[in-house]
């Protein structure tokens, strides 16, 4: 039933609908390439990573997100070694209502005192978005319009254009971004539904302190914000990294989980992690477990060869 609920927000005929919240991950602190431009290639290296996520297990139709995200710095190929790019897919499945995003990003970096970088990017891409009836249970539609939909069994998509903007500041031990998603507002038209897309903000924030406890260990505390001018989330998070090997952390969302993380450098390129939402809300109180996430990212480190730059002495020439 509660399938059925979704689907008659999306499907009644006329109905204008705004886009939830974008995905909601808890590894915020690795993912800002994904989520804004400016942060693509900032550092000297080529990085491919992934995130997996099953919010609220065990409740029925729960969204489950899958993010691919590969950012590099063009120095890496003997380019230009003030320019970023990027490529972001992800997915959303909630329910029988599903939507796919591929984006690419690019940014320039200005170079800053004490080897600090600013990056100001944007990023173009395509959201498909739509709902897959056969999911759903079309003896329970009460609405004539819904009910011929469902009984149909033909998939209902509809596809737009999306953009952003960002700009992202790097030190040594220190990062801080903003940005914005959905810019345009776009929307997509189907014969029984508008659905359109509402601009999100994000502000990210992260400070490494320098090891204590005998050098073995360092804390890393983060700051996340999301919102689209009518919900707004925080996530306020610390993780403790000890030798630059396992890290621990926890982390809190407002109204919504306190977060368990765990973590693995496999090696100075290799890097694993294992989130776990104890979840807060009201939802709670139904059949859902908590959400788990999964984190991969490989990044392979360049070092970018400054051009050699050739001066001649005129007097050597006469």
């Amino acid at each position: 039933m509660r399938k059925v609920l979704v689907a008659a927000l999306l499907l009644v005929s006329g109905l204008s609908v705004n886009a939830q919240q974008e995905y909601q991950v808890s590894h915020n602190m690795f993912n800002s390439a994904a989520i804004n431009p400016g942060a693509a290639g900032i550092d000297n290296a080529i990085c491919g990573q992934l995130i997996g996520r099953q919010q609220w297990m065990g409740f029925d139709g729960a969204p489950q997100t899958y993010i691919l995200n590969v950012n590099a710095n063009l120095g890496v190929f003997n380019m230009p070694d003030n320019i970023g790019a990027g490529l972001t897919m992800y997915q959303d499945i909630i329910g029988a209502g599903f939507s796919t995003t591929a984006k690419l990003s690019g940014n320039y970096q200005l170079e800053l005192a004490n080897g600090a970088k600013l990056g100001l990017g944007i990023d173009l891409g395509v959201i498909s978005a739509g709902i897959d009836p056969t999911q759903l249970n079309a003896s329970q539609a009460g609405d004539n319009t819904l009910y011929a939909l469902l009984n149909s069994n033909s998939i209902v998509t509809g596809s737009t254009f999306t953009g952003g903007v960002g700009s992202f500041y790097k030190a040594s031990n220190l990062y801080f971004g903003v940005s914005t998603s959905q810019i345009l507002e776009s929307e997509t038209v189907h014969e029984s539904a508008t659905i359109k897309l509402s601009r999100h903000y994000y502000i990210t924030g992260g400070y490494e302190t320098k090891p204590f406890m005998g050098g073995d260990m360092v804390l890393k505390p983060s700051i996340f914000i999301k919102t689209d001018g009518a919900v707004t989330t925080m996530d306020a998070a610390v993780i403790g990294e000890y030798q630059s090997l396992i890290w621990l952390g926890a982390s809190y969302r407002t109204g919504d989980a306190i977060i368990a993380m765990t973590g693995l450098n496999v090696n100075n390129k290799l890097k694993v992690g294992l989130a776990y939402d104890f979840t807060t809300s009201d939802i709670s109180t139904t059949s859902s477990s908590g959400s788990a996430e999964l984190f991969l990212r490989y990044c392979h480190s360049i070092e970018v060869k400054t051009k050699k730059r050739i001066f001649v002495d005129p007097s050597l020439l006469q």
